[in-house]
Parts: structure tokens; sequence; C-alpha cells
């Protein structure tokens, strides 16, 4: 699944990046039938809380989903509700959570440069962004992010 998502969004582009789904996040300014035709094109689902949109899509017939929920894990826990989002979290899979790009697994004597010596010495796996050239490794938001997850999961399971 890619998804296009709205601008209000931006916290959720960058988790379903980090689930490893390729996610883009639509500006504000976009016009709408030129954000229509590229869904189209990219074979994309909307994520959307304008209702507007939302019916604007599927009187085109164009994947979308409305979203209404605030907060990122009872927004994950209606996207698994209704589409069954994959909730593995790996860095492995992962993209970069600013510009969607593919992370490659990098071998940690090349960008020893490029993060600080802490981070360097206290961590063994990197990755790095093919496209803008962020590095990632598992420092405390992946904590974070994994909380979030389990709590996603709690809830939905919860609902069976």
């Amino acid at each position: 699944m890619k998804f296009y998502v709205d601008a209000m969004f931006g916290n959720l582009s960058r988790f379903l990046r980090v689930l490893g789904y390729d996610c883009l996040l639509r500006s504000n300014t976009q016009n709408t039938d030129d954000y229509f035709c590229k869904v189209i094109e990219e074979n994309r689902i909307i994520i959307t809380r304008s209702r507007v949109l939302y019916n604007q899509a599927r009187k085109r017939d164009i994947k979308a989903i409305f979203i209404n929920k605030e907060g990122i894990v009872n927004i994950l826990c209606e996207l698994k509700r209704k589409i069954n989002i994959n909730l593995t979290c790996d860095p492995n899979n992962s993209r970069c959570s600013d510009c969607n790009g593919l992370l490659v697994k990098t071998d940690k004597n090349l960008i020893k440069k490029e993060v600080n010596s802490g981070t360097f010495e206290h961590f063994e796996e990197f990755w790095k962004c093919k496209s803008c050239g962020k590095i990632y490794w598992e420092g405390a938001h992946w904590a974070d992010i994994r909380r979030k997850i389990k709590q996603v999961k709690e809830c939905v399971g919860n609902e069976n």
C-alpha cells in the first residue's frame, strides 16, 4: 500500500514511513485535480480529515480513507481497523521520515563524521537515506515508536 496524506497529517506520514510505507504528504497549496492525478497515477490511497476531499475522491472512484480521530495512536487504530496496516517496526524496512526515501543499512565507519561521537560509540547499526542522506539509528525515539505501536495493538486487539 502507498499513501498520500493531507498536510494536516504530517505526524502520520512520518509514522507510516517508519512502518515502511511509501507515504507522500500533500501540501496545502497543491491543486486538487493534480493531487488526484498523482494518486491515480501512483496507485495511492488518500488519507484525509476533509469530508469534502474524501467525497470528491470517492466520486472519482479513488481509494480514500476519512479519519476524524486525533492523536497518532487513535489514527493508527483507525487505519488498522479500516485497512489492516502492518504494525511491524523494523528499521531495515523503514523509509526516511523526512523525505520518504529508501533507507540502506550502512557501515558504521562510513558515517563516523556524520554523527556525534556519543551516538557513534553507543550504537552499532546505522541506516542512511538514499535520497537526502539523513542518518538513522535505533535511539530512544524507537522505544517511543514501539510503545505507540503496542498501544495500537492493544486498542485494536481489545475490540475482537
